[in-house]
């Protein structure tokens, strides 16, 4: 069986929606807060990919300028930002932290453009039998 649902979003909404799989795939437990935090970093990944990674990375999480637009976009200040900053370095999935020292984890960003999709697939477990639709555990 396949089933497909095809969206054609923007680049702010592309972001959103992986941002939200991350957070449930990987359990992650991001606030509303921090994946808005990492929706503007992934962009501004995005916006300066063309810089190389070592530059580009400095850029994205230490110039002050994106940071003060970060801050101002998302209306919180400095050290909101730097805790929640903190907060993603510490957060770990099942490819490692969401930002690395001073770098987002490339397994978990995304470079949108009218070729690139996101997909899916989700496989049956064979040791998982159940007919039943009561709730059960996620390991």
């Amino acid at each position: 069986m396949q089933y497909t649902t095809k969206l054609v979003v923007d680049e702010f909404t592309l972001y959103k929606y992986h941002v939200s799989f991350l957070n449930i795939i990987h359990k992650f437990g991001l606030t509303r807060q921090q994946q808005h935090i990492l929706i503007e970093m992934l962009h501004q990944n995005n916006k300066y990919k063309d810089v190389p990674k070592d530059i580009r990375s400095d850029m994205v999480l230490l110039n002050t300028e994106i940071r003060k637009g970060i801050c101002q976009k998302l209306s919180i200040d400095q050290g909101t930002l730097n805790n929640n900053i903190s907060q993603l370095r510490q957060m770990k999935g099942l490819q490692g932290a969401i930002i690395i020292g001073k770098e987002l984890n490339p397994a978990y960003v995304v470079y949108p453009d009218k070729t690139n999709y996101i997909a899916f697939q989700l496989t049956l477990r064979d040791d998982v039998k159940t007919n039943s639709p009561e709730r059960h555990s996620e390991n």
